[in-house]
Formats: structure tokens, C-alpha cells, sequence
């Protein structure tokens, strides 16, 4: 197995009640977000995720790699959204959709 085995994204599968609270706000406008959050854990399955790891290099130089799986979601989210990268990022600090479906609600950094 390639060293990154382990850089899975894992989830919660359960909304919380403030994800459940989000969801019901994007009913009009924002159904994508409600989807995703739902169903990212159908979507990213260990064996896809185990596909994606293999793209990574085994070598320990520069920062660990961030989770293939995490990174295919904001590549959605941001395709969706029809935004540039450092929009995404901004994104995924500032707006409560964007944390809850890439899981870091409350985040001061972007994942």
C-alpha cells in the first residue's frame, strides 16, 4: 500500500442539528449544498478514496497532503459555484454551506 493510505476524509455520516438547520434554509436556493452534505459519504466510498491516494506521491517531502476526497469536494463545490481558487477558499472560511458540506464548520482557516 502507497504511505498515503491513510489521508481518508471521514465525515460524519448524521447531520447536526445546525446542519439540519442549514439544510432547511437552502430549500430555495442552495439544494446543491443540502445534497452534497447528505450524500458526500456515498459520493467519496473508501475505495474511490483509496483511488484517489494513489495519485500522491510517497515521498515525505513538503506539507502532508490534504485528503483527495476533501479536495474533490471543493473542486465541486467551486464548479458549482463558478468561482476562482481563492474564492473557494474564502468560501470554505466565510460561508456556513460551504463548512458544512467540506465538514469544518466554525473553521478560521480553510481545510
Amino acid at each position: 500500500m502507497p504511505r498515503h493510505e491513510n489521508i481518508r476524509w471521514s465525515p460524519a455520516i448524521e447531520l447536526t442539528k445546525v446542519e439540519e438547520m442549514i439544510c432547511a434554509r437552502c430549500k430555495r436556493t442552495g439544494r446543491l449544498f443540502a445534497f452534497l452534505r447528505r450524500h458526500r459519504h456515498e459520493l467519496f466510498p473508501e475505495d474511490f478514496q483509496a483511488e484517489l491516494a494513489e495519485v500522491y506521491a510517497d515521498t515525505p517531502k513538503g506539507k502532508p497532503p490534504v485528503p483527495p476526497a476533501l479536495l474533490a469536494m471543493v473542486t465541486i463545490l467551486q464548479a458549482a459555484g463558478g468561482v476562482s481558487d481563492a474564492a473557494a477558499v474564502e468560501a470554505a472560511v466565510f460561508d456556513r454551506r460551504w463548512q458544512m458540506v467540506l465538514d469544518c464548520d466554525g473553521a478560521e482557516t480553510a481545510p
